[in-house]
């Protein structure tokens, strides 16, 4: 009897031993990102059957269980990468946001005291102090583009070390997530799932879930495999596929992301495979923002200086010149096709020139050769505008593309942007106010110094209608893309709001099944305190009885 009543007592403390520890892990885990709270199963063990009944013969762990659902984790999981997107997004828009629509410091203001400069002269055109306010307002003009483009410029740079950074976590990630596998794998084959290490897992997934966003499908050896949303895996059982930030073949000027399989290919990935997380984010953000403003402005640059300088030569300037260019070439401004990293033909010479500004639009362009033919698509819509001969030339949209030299491979194409760097590129050509061509005149003759002909043509160009096909200003085509910024900023802002209420609604949700209440923790300890006391004092019991049993002669 008293082995029976000391096995009883020795599984009691056993038992209650793990409740202390399993409580104590989880005090000890209560701020541990991803952790799920653990609970000890407990059991009777098989009774006996002595004298006629059956008597109980202790307790036993079954086991020590995760508390976990998988619906409010994948809840919280997707929330936070969209929040995560959300952010990045939000973030930049914002930037350029308020780059752009600054009240003091926009390109909208520069164009006004531009062209007060221009009336001023138009007032006075002997002046010199007019004339040389005009053309430091010309020059403040210039820089301020200067300043607007190459700030876009930076940005884009900005997500391209982002995007870098972003693919190096995600591989680090991905070979963390697969080590666990191993691990996990291994420790599932015993009977006690490997908890901590799948919370650790679990947390690994929530992290590259707010980088890039994955799916996970559980595999039958307790590994699990993740999934991009095109479905190009990162990450089975032991196996990974590395993740690369390169250069976009179309274009280096951008990064993109590809998958870099274990045969060795690669798989380029296009940005309406990724969705979510900080990479979907800065992606779109980009693609919705980034690149439109940059094409948009460098429209507004080559128009003006091509406009501006064509009315400026038709003056005369102080000295009874012709007036040349007063902003720098907009044709220089337009930048050649890029050929595609997999071109494999020789390098024809190409010609981009404008034929009408006020035509152009903000739109890449797609020269294709088939072997006969180039052919030549706007990708805003994707439409082809025109073909040619090699040796020919292509008119579209306000520009002219000459093509002669040698004749590329046949699958050959290259990647036309020509407003989109166009911003940074603006600057003045004159050099005195005295080559200001205010007067107007005929075939080659001035109609005096004194005469202001040409300067109130020039401030005309402020109300023409120059841009998008003769139907909006230069101010109204700034301010255009100014309030469509501000729109896709502050729809942004709403889904970081929207995003971060979902979140944590859900995640209070999750904590109520997983989370760790402190509280609890401590009435449980007391709870265990009591149980093992008790324990203790049965077995002190049965030792004693067995003592006494011993002692018999």
């Amino acid at each position: 009897m008293g082995m029976s009543v000391l096995g009883v007592s020795l599984s009691s403390l056993n038992a209650t031993l793990a409740g202390i520890r399993t409580t104590q892990h989880n005090i000890a885990n209560a701020s541990t990102e991803g952790y799920h709270r653990q609970e000890v199963r407990l059991s009777s063990t098989t009774p006996e059957f002595l004298g006629g009944n059956w008597l109980g013969t202790g307790v036993e762990t079954d086991n020590v269980v995760r508390m976990y659902s998988s619906f409010l984790d994948n809840e919280l999981r997707t929330y936070q990468g969209q929040l995560s997107g959300s952010e990045a997004y939000a973030f930049y828009a914002g930037q350029v946001d308020s780059l752009l629509g600054d009240a003091d410091s926009n390109l909208d203001t520069a164009l006004q005291r531009f062209f007060t400069g221009v009336n001023e002269v138009a007032n006075n055109p002997t002046s010199t102090a007019a004339r040389e306010q005009m053309l430091t307002q010309g020059k403040n003009l210039a820089g301020r583009m200067q300043l607007l483009g190459g700030r876009l410029e930076t940005l884009n740079t900005y997500v391209n070390q982002e995007l870098d950074t972003a693919a190096s976590q995600i591989n680090a990630y991905v070979q963390r997530i697969a080590n666990l596998n191993a691990a996990i794998g291994f420790g599932g084959s015993l009977a006690q799932a490997p908890n901590d290490l799948l919370d650790q897992r679990d947390q690994l997934v929530s992290d590259l879930n707010e980088l890039v966003n994955v799916s996970q499908v559980q595999q039958s050896d307790g590994s699990i495999a993740v999934f991009m949303s095109n479905g190009q895996p990162l990450v089975v059982g032991s196996t990974t596929q590395e993740l690369l930030s390169i250069n976009d073949p179309e274009d280096v000027s951008r990064k993109i992301l590809a998958l870099k399989t274990s045969s060795g290919s690669v798989i380029y990935m296009n940005n309406a495979q990724i969705s979510d997380g900080r990479v979907g984010g800065l992606l779109a953000f980009r693609d919705d923002v980034l690149l439109p403003s940059l094409k948009d402005l460098g429209r507004i640059a080559i128009t003006l200086s091509d406009q501006f300088n064509a009315q400026h030569a038709q003056g005369f300037d102080l000295a009874g010149a012709a007036g040349g260019n007063f902003f720098g070439s907009a044709d220089a401004m337009l930048r050649a096709p890029m050929a595609n990293a997999a071109n494999s033909g020789s390098v024809p010479t190409f010609g981009l020139s404008l034929t009408n500004a006020a035509n152009l639009t903000s739109s890449d362009y797609q020269l294709d050769f088939d072997g006969t033919n180039y052919t030549l698509v706007r990708l805003s819509d994707n439409t082809t505008v025109g073909s040619a001969l090699p040796g020919g030339s292509i008119s579209a949209d306000g520009l002219t593309l000459a093509i002669s030299g040698s004749v590329p491979a046949a699958g050959d194409k290259w990647l036309l942007r020509p407003t989109s760097f166009a911003a940074a590129d603006m600057s003045v050509a004159l050099t005195s106010a005295s080559q200001i061509a205010a007067a107007g005149g005929s075939l080659g003759v001035s109609n005096g110094i004194g005469d202001n002909a040409n300067a109130l043509a020039l401030a005309a160009l402020q109300t023409t209608l120059t841009l998008s096909g003769a139907t909006a200003t230069y101010s109204t085509g700034y301010n255009q893309l100014v309030t469509r910024n501000a729109i896709l900023a502050g729809s942004a802002d709403t889904d970081v709001a929207t995003y971060t209420n979902l979140s944590t609604i859900t995640r209070e949700s999750q904590q109520s099944v997983s989370g760790v209440n402190l509280d609890e923790e401590a009435a449980k300890l007391i709870q265990y305190q009591q149980a093992y006391q008790a324990a203790a004092r049965a077995m002190q019991i049965s030792s004693s009885l067995l003592d006494e049993i011993l002692s018999i002669q």
